[in-house]
C-alpha cells in the first residue's frame, strides 16, 4: 500500500490536551487515550481501503445508475431545499 511505504497516516492530530506530567489524572491521560484512539481509527480506515479496487471508484463514477456511493444507497446530487 503506498501509504504504508511512504509512511502516512490518514487520522492524526497535530495536538493533544494534557501532558504526562500534569497532577490531573484526566489531563496526564487524555494524551496516551486520544493516541489510541487515532491509531484505531487509522487502523480501520486502512482496512477500509483495503476492501476498495479502483474497478469500484470507476464503477462509482461512470456505473449505468449514476454516482453510487460504496453503501449502495443512491448519492445526493447536491444541496436540497
Amino acid at each position: 500500500m503506498v501509504a504504508d511505504a511512504l509512511n502516512i497516516r490518514f487520522v492524526q492530530s497535530g495536538w493533544h490536551s494534557g501532558d504526562m506530567d500534569m497532577k490531573c489524572l484526566v489531563a496526564s491521560g487524555m494524551a496516551g487515550i486520544m493516541d489510541d484512539i487515532f491509531l484505531d481509527l487509522d487502523e480501520r480506515c486502512r482496512e477500509r481501503l483495503a476492501q476498495i479496487s479502483i474497478a469500484d471508484i470507476d464503477d462509482r463514477i461512470f456505473g449505468s445508475d449514476g454516482v453510487v456511493p460504496f453503501d449502495g444507497r443512491p448519492a445526493s446530487s447536491g444541496a436540497e431545499g
